[in-house]
């Protein structure tokens, strides 16, 4: 990896671990992060770190290799749906 985007990752974690904390002790609420796509390699660390929940789609796993999420895998701290609103509705919900 080039300097750069390590001095960037480096950067994003450490903003994470200030601004995060914060945000967290606002609320009585559960945080959720939504951790989709392409996410620095810090990201998974700093959201178990800071006891975060992971946003897990089941028709949009984090495995490559899988066609659909495998729930019996999840993190125990994650919430898990079928979709977001960028998706279409899963086939069982069409007429």
């Amino acid at each position: 990896m080039s300097n750069f985007f390590t001095t960037v990752i480096t950067i994003l974690e450490r903003t994470g671990n200030e601004k995060l904390p914060v945000l967290i002790s606002s609320t009585p609420m559960m945080v959720c992060g939504e951790d989709l796509g392409m996410v620095p390699d810090c990201v998974p660390s700093v959201m178990h770190e800071l006891q975060m929940l992971s946003l897990e789609i089941e028709r949009m796993p984090k495995d490559q290799h899988a066609t659909f999420t495998d729930l019996q895998k999840l993190p125990y701290l994650s919430v898990c749906t079928t979709s977001t609103h960028d998706m279409s509705p899963p086939p069982f919900m069409v007429d």
